[in-house]
């Protein structure tokens, strides 16, 4: 659309959040349940609130701790108590927008100051271990659509060849060959996430292929997966194997490689 680009508020420090999709769907159905009610202001209903606690005997410069507090709805099936984790590595990014009633107008709405990312306060919450459980239920699910084929088509699958080993020896047969493995279901990305974290509560140091057999995950999918929310240990006692990321761990019991929780670990601070 034409006209200028309003950038009065250029600089204003907006923070990018990065939230799970069960909180961004909580947050739209109570927007559009608002605007169908009539009831929307110009700042939007109230969803939540957010809490930052400062530390004055900290350095200059130290992050505070943000916690959020959703407001009970309707639907009771997620949690309300999340975590706010501050990023150290911040996008160099603004934010537009584009107002469609009037014309389109777009507008510089401020600058990322900081970029967070949140996790529900405590992994045994009853909710989310439910909506957890219904993610990878459903994330599991084959879905399989029987198709009825005409005659003319049927009979062309039955006549299609199978595919022969060069030798021309041991494919059909099973001796001998490489044998094709077996697909596996990718599951959604969050549900994988939700399964990762319950298998380090067990215990804290997982190798690769022992997370592979847990999951039955596509490796490819599985390591791009534990790359978000796990780092791999190159070196010492721990060496070739994968554990939770810092930032996540505050939200679950950190266990020992027996499984047993160990003591004296307390919660660490922004």
């Amino acid at each position: 659309a034409g006209g200028k680009l309003d950038v009065k508020r250029a600089e204003r420090s907006v923070w990018l959040v990065k939230v799970p999709a069960f909180v961004k769907k909580a947050w739209t159905d109570a927007v559009e349940k608002d605007q169908a009610a009539g009831q929307t202001g110009s700042t939007g209903p109230t969803i939540g609130t957010l809490c930052l606690s400062f530390d004055p005997t900290a350095q200059s410069g130290t992050l505070p701790h943000a916690t959020m507090q959703l407001d009970p709805t309707e639907d009771a099936s997620i949690p309300l108590a999340y975590d706010m984790t501050f990023q150290e590595e911040v996008p160099a990014m603004h934010v537009f927008s584009k107002d469609e009633y009037a014309g389109g107008k777009m507008a510089m709405e401020g600058k990322v100051e900081y970029k967070l990312d949140v996790k529900p306060t405590s992994m045994n919450d009853e909710a989310y271990n439910n909506l957890s459980k219904r993610r990878i239920n459903e994330a599991n699910k084959k879905m399989r659509v029987v198709q009825t084929l005409s005659d003319k088509k049927a009979r062309g699958a039955m006549l299609r060849p199978l595919p022969v080993a060069a030798s021309g020896k041991g494919f059909l047969s099973g001796r001998g060959g490489r044998q094709p493995e077996e697909r596996r279901a990718r599951m959604e990305k969050e549900a994988l996430q939700d399964r990762i974290f319950k298998l380090f509560e067990k215990q804290s140091y997982w190798t690769f292929k022992q997370l592979l057999a847990e999951t039955n995950q596509p490796a490819v999918w599985l390591k791009e997966v534990l790359q978000d929310v796990c780092r791999f240990n190159k070196r010492g006692p721990n060496a070739d194997k994968w554990e939770v990321k810092p930032e996540y761990k505050h939200a679950a019991p950190v266990f020992g490689e027996a499984g047993e929780e160990e003591q004296g670990n307390k919660k660490p601070k922004l």
